[in-house]
């Protein structure tokens, strides 16, 4: 039994899997993240809401954002260079 429940895609009645389209959106912020990486901290939090949102379906990996969470809780709004550590987390 293949089908979609809240953005994730249940496959072969057995396996839990991000929907390709979102996964495939996910994939092209990334990439553009790695060209140029800048954003604000809002953003941040936008891109962390989804990277959660996946995650769920790998529990560990939350524990590898803790840069990230740090950065995108930064109450300065302007868009900044992400650090090599942020960018290694994400």
């Amino acid at each position: 039994m293949d089908a979609n429940i809240l953005g994730v895609r249940l496959d072969e009645g057995v396996r839990l899997m991000p929907r390709p389209r979102r996964f495939a959106e996910l994939s092209a912020a990334l990439v553009d993240l790695l060209t140029t990486p800048c954003m604000s901290p809002s953003q941040c939090r936008a891109l962390l809401g989804i990277l959660q949102w996946h995650n769920l379906l790998a529990r560990p990996a939350f524990s590898a954002l803790g840069r990230v969470y740090t950065f995108a809780m930064k109450e300065d709004e302007r868009m900044t260079r992400v650090g090599a550590d942020v960018m290694d987390e994400i």
